[in-house]
C-alpha cells in the first residue's frame, strides 16, 4: 500500500533542513491553482496543530488571501509620495 497521501490532503514531512514542514490546501485561486499555505516547526506535532488552527478558520471563513501585487502605477505613487522624500536631496524630487 502507497503511503502518499491524495491530492488536496493535509501532508507533514520532515525537511532537508532539519524541521518539519506541513501543507495545506485552502481553496482554488483565481487562476485555477489550488492555494497551498506552508507551516513550519520544531515538531511534526507543533506543525499538525498549526495546521489545525489553519482548518478551524478555514471553516469559519477568516482565512486572509494573498496580498495582492501593487501596480507600476501604485507603487510609484507611493514612491514619490512617502519614500523619496525621505531618502532624496529635496532638488531632487522638484519637476
Amino acid at each position: 500500500m502507497s503511503r502518499r497521501q491524495p491530492n488536496g490532503h493535509t501532508k507533514i514531512f520532515l525537511g532537508y533542513d532539519g524541521a518539519w514542514h506541513g501543507f495545506i490546501t485552502i481553496g482554488v485561486k483565481d487562476d485555477g491553482s489550488p492555494d497551498r499555505r506552508h507551516r513550519q516547526g520544531k515538531t511534526a506535532t507543533e506543525v499538525r496543530e498549526k495546521l489545525r488552527e489553519l482548518e478551524r478558520r478555514r471553516d469559519a471563513g477568516h482565512v486572509p488571501g494573498k496580498a495582492r501585487v501593487p501596480t507600476v502605477a501604485e507603487w510609484i505613487t507611493t514612491y514619490l509620495d512617502t519614500i523619496a522624500p525621505q531618502r532624496l536631496a529635496p532638488r531632487s524630487l522638484d519637476d
